[in-house]
């Protein structure tokens, strides 16, 4: 979910790109992605705190 600003040409070719290679989104998909735009802020730094955690722990996998 998102959008894109620019100079004509340079929205077209990234449409043409978004087409190709991701499809569009399904109305549930929209529809959880609205859900989403109306939590509350703490549940999001929540998650974004344990997606961190869990790259930070495959990055020192990784590093082994």
């Amino acid at each position: 979910m998102g959008y894109l600003t620019g100079p004509r040409e340079v929205v077209d070719a990234a449409a043409h790109v978004h087409r190709t290679h991701n499809g569009s989104l399904n109305t549930a998909v929209q529809h959880a992605a609205l859900a989403a735009l109306e939590l509350p802020d703490g549940i999001v730094d929540a998650m974004v705190e344990r997606y961190r955690q869990r790259r930070e722990l495959s990055a020192d996998f990784a590093g082994e």
